[in-house]
């Protein structure tokens, strides 16, 4: 028997992470400016625990413990690229060392004081940030924000805003819009019960 949440559609872990990764569910945004590509999600719960269990079963007492967790909560990737060539921000036209490791620091420590969210008119707490240096095995660098979010604010027609203000390489604050109908009817996680 399967648990589904609110009368959603329900998808294994596998479907789940591959349904919200697609840019048609109004989950996944992105922009280029000046040949750096932004890329946002906004991941619901199921999502994150879908990612974290990566089995196609996870159990009820492990779904409820970890949904607990993130009850209440906003959570985002924004990524990063170069747009030509595909590479990671922190390399893009870089001069050395010194350039790539300020580049570093920023992400590291001084770039999540330039990460807003606002929903239902509220600017929301950021609560978590964390930023995950590609490695040279993705064209891309990611930063991971959460943010308290008390609900539904305003109902699901409600824009949630994300903004970033890009102080690294000069393009102003970049938007992205989500309304919390796309996020609040995503599919929900299958349960085995």
């Amino acid at each position: 028997m399967l648990l589904a949440s609110c009368g959603r559609k329900t998808m294994n872990a596998a479907e789940l992470v591959a349904y919200l990764n697609r840019a048609n569910n109004g989950l996944v945004k992105e922009k280029t400016i000046d040949h750096i590509r932004y890329k946002a999600q906004l991941k619901p719960a199921d999502y994150i625990i879908a990612s974290e269990f990566r089995s196609r079963e996870v159990s009820p007492d492990a779904y409820a413990k970890r949904a607990g967790q993130l009850k209440e909560t906003l959570w985002f990737n924004l990524a990063f690229s170069a747009e030509q060539p595909e590479q990671s921000v922190l390399r893009y036209n870089v001069s050395g060392l010194d350039e790539y490791n300020q580049r570093l620091s920023y992400f590291l420590s001084r770039a999540m004081a330039n990460i807003r969210c606002e929903a239902g008119g509220q600017e929301l707490k950021l609560i978590s940030y964390h930023f995950e240096p590609n490695y040279n095995l993705t064209p891309y660098d990611c930063m991971v924000v959460g943010f308290e979010w008390p609900g539904e604010p305003g109902g699901k027609d409600q824009p949630i805003l994300l903004s970033y203000t890009d102080e690294l390489f000069g393009n102003g604050i970049v938007r992205f819009s989500f309304l919390s109908k796309d996020l609040l009817d995503a599919p929900a996680l299958a349960v085995k019960k």
